[in-house]
């Protein structure tokens, strides 16, 4: 029988396989609905620091980017087949959890479809006071969205990939983020 005094210390130790360290992690591309010379427009941006392998309990091992401070968060559910109509939008993040998005500018010819999901992150800052026209958006299916307010209402920083939305090939860097190898726990019970 062991003295009260003597407890049990569990440690845990995180083992990092060697490609999950030594891999180089992609940028965050992403949609913006923007402005150029008082129009709004879509850009592909992006953002200035690679993701980064989290160790923080609860959500170890995956793969974050901070966005920035958010000042307001909100829910919404949109019914299949909705007009949205055309409208400006304060400089906020919107993440089109499910369904189809389809923006669309009154003086261009450039359109983005935002399908829910991995990749359905966007950034929506044609506000009112400087862009002309605005966009429209149109909701092919039922679509859940989460709106996240620019805290300060600036842009993030970020670099123009091209001009119109992101194709196919500017967001694959997302697809291969949940294959990378695991992290091994080791846990070890010492009597002290």
């Amino acid at each position: 029988m062991r003295p009260p005094y003597q407890l049990p210390l569990v440690l845990a130790f995180s083992l990092f396989y060697s490609s999950a360290v030594a891999r180089d992690l992609p940028h965050l591309n992403i949609t913006a609905v923007t402005h150029d010379d008082g129009d709004s427009v879509l850009q592909c941006w992006q953002l200035p620091t690679p993701f980064d392998i989290s160790s923080t309990p609860g959500v170890a091992n995956g793969s974050y980017v901070f966005l920035g401070p958010v000042a307001n968060a909100t829910l919404t559910v949109v019914p299949a087949n909705s007009d949205g109509g055309r409208h400006y939008a304060q400089p906020q993040w919107v993440h089109f959890i499910t369904g189809l998005a389809h923006i669309t500018l009154p003086r261009s010819s450039d359109e983005a479809r935002i399908n829910g999901g991995k990749y359905g992150l966007l950034w929506a800052g044609d506000t009112r006071d400087v862009r002309k026209c605005g966009h429209s958006t149109f909701y092919h299916e039922e679509s859940v969205t989460l709106a996240l307010m620019a805290e300060n209402g600036d842009e993030p920083e970020h670099e123009v990939v091209r001009l119109g939305p992101c194709l196919p090939e500017d967001l694959l860097g997302l697809a291969d983020l949940g294959d990378k190898e695991p992290i091994a726990r080791l846990v070890v019970e010492i009597n002290i």
